[in-house]
């Protein structure tokens, strides 16, 4: 990756998992952070850990919520002043065996 010091970078799902990993790559790279998730606790572990050498910064929310997705937004423009990389990576995961899932079960994964 080239071309990415100093560009202010906001990941979704980025407490944990591929967003983690995505953050710290970013970091490597010069790049400026900003990392949310649904746990503060995660997001302030995650921005700790991170946080030696790089600029990160976290905050926790839900982006199923469109009040939470404007307050992400708002709160990494804000802390990166502007926002120059969007990475979508918030998710969720069922552990059931996939022909297990019915269609409705899909609604509660969010929350």
């Amino acid at each position: 990756m080239r071309g990415l010091q100093g560009k202010r970078v906001l990941i979704s799902g980025g407490s944990s998992g591929i967003g983690l990993a995505t953050a710290q790559r970013f970091l490597e790279e010069g790049s400026r952070v900003f990392l949310t998730g649904l746990d503060q606790p995660e997001v302030d572990g995650a921005v700790a850990g991170l946080g030696p050498g790089g600029d990160v910064h976290g905050l926790a929310c839900d982006v199923s919520l469109e009040s939470d997705v404007a307050r992400m937004v708002a709160a990494g423009h804000r802390a990166l002043g502007g926002i120059d990389v969007l990475i979508n990576n918030a998710g969720t995961a069922r552990r059931d065996p996939f022909l297990a899932i019915a269609a409705g079960d899909w609604a509660g994964l969010s929350r």
